[in-house]
């Protein structure tokens, strides 16, 4: 049986993951504009933009995926990894979010803050028993 620490984690993670694409479409024309006006990526057209943020969306939900549902540690900790570079890149984000309006910028907030929570969620004695294969998992919770 998956841990409660795995299921609050897994609510938040994907609840993030909503709020991000909801800001991804928000805050599609603020970004579009930054490529615009930066010479080096000026060319690169709206295609790119959206195989990128398609990739850091399919990254996050693909290490979700292990942590939650393959009781992976490594993926638990390249996310962690990744959600400190996010942190590190956190000004320029939320700058990048004011840019399009208030919701933006909310959301972006609110997506830190729940991605944060759910990380604080790997933490707790179950979820690292779990993750570290020291608790019994349920093959039928993967089905």
């Amino acid at each position: 049986m998956t841990p409660a620490s795995i299921t609050r984690f897994s609510q938040l993670m994907l609840t993030s993951l909503a709020l991000g694409a909801v800001q991804m479409v928000l805050n599609f024309d603020a970004q579009r504009q930054i490529l615009a006006r930066n010479p080096q990526t000026a060319g690169l057209g709206d295609g790119f933009l959206i195989v990128t943020l398609a990739f850091g969306f399919a990254i996050t939900l693909l290490l979700w995926f292990l942590v939650a549902r393959r009781a992976s540690n490594i993926a638990k900790w390249i996310l962690i990894a990744l959600t400190a570079l996010g942190l590190i890149w956190l000004p320029g984000t939320l700058r990048s979010a004011s840019a399009s309006g208030p919701l933006p910028l909310i959301l972006a907030l609110a997506i830190v803050a729940l991605q944060l929570s759910a990380i604080g969620f790997l933490f707790r004695a179950d979820a690292r028993d779990w993750l570290e294969g020291k608790a019994p998992v349920d093959l039928q919770d993967f089905d």
